[in-house]
């Protein structure tokens, strides 16, 4: 028990260091990503998102329409919880697929948080549309990203639960 208690402390301490030092790389994959996916949607004037730093910075290419910023950073942090939580376990090839599975997550998250930040302040949008988007984001900041990193870790541990009950 007092091992899998100081993995998840040397865990979460890995990945804070990691998630801290390699946020503003990790901003410009994620904003490119997102700008692929906001050109879906005609309203936002085909965005362009750049990151500086910890923010994510968007303003539109095609039409006179408000910027945005975005805090990249709080988007991304249950990744800590991710390396902690894996490395209880010290299950390595399982969190090489997770974090992908997190990283396509941040990817639609940032999309959302930019969709939420203009149905906010733009007229183009209906109160049903507003009340979704912003619903969303809201959701998504407080139970969504921290239960996609249980439900990758739960189900990592299936299979190896299967074989012991065998």
């Amino acid at each position: 028990m007092l091992l899998r208690a100081l993995r998840f402390i040397g865990g979460a301490l890995a990945g804070f260091l990691f998630w801290w030092y390699a946020t503003p790389m990790y901003n410009g994959v994620m904003a490119s990503g997102a700008t692929q996916i906001l050109q879906l949607d005609k309203r936002l004037c085909g965005p362009r998102a750049q990151s500086v730093d910890r923010n994510i910075f968007v303003s539109p290419r095609l039409c006179v329409a408000p910027t945005a910023t975005i805090p990249a950073d709080q988007l991304t942090y249950n990744i800590i919880l991710l390396a902690a939580l894996f490395a209880m376990r010290g299950r390595f090839l399982p969190f090489l697929a997770s974090c992908i599975v997190v990283m396509l997550t941040h990817v639609l998250s940032l999309a959302v948080s930019i969709e939420s930040t203009y149905a906010r302040t733009m007229k183009i949008y209906s109160s049903v549309e507003q009340n979704l988007w912003v619903g969303t984001e809201f959701f998504w900041r407080l139970a969504g990203m921290f239960a996609i990193v249980f439900a990758c870790w739960w189900l990592s541990e299936q299979p190896r639960a299967a074989r012991k009950s065998r």
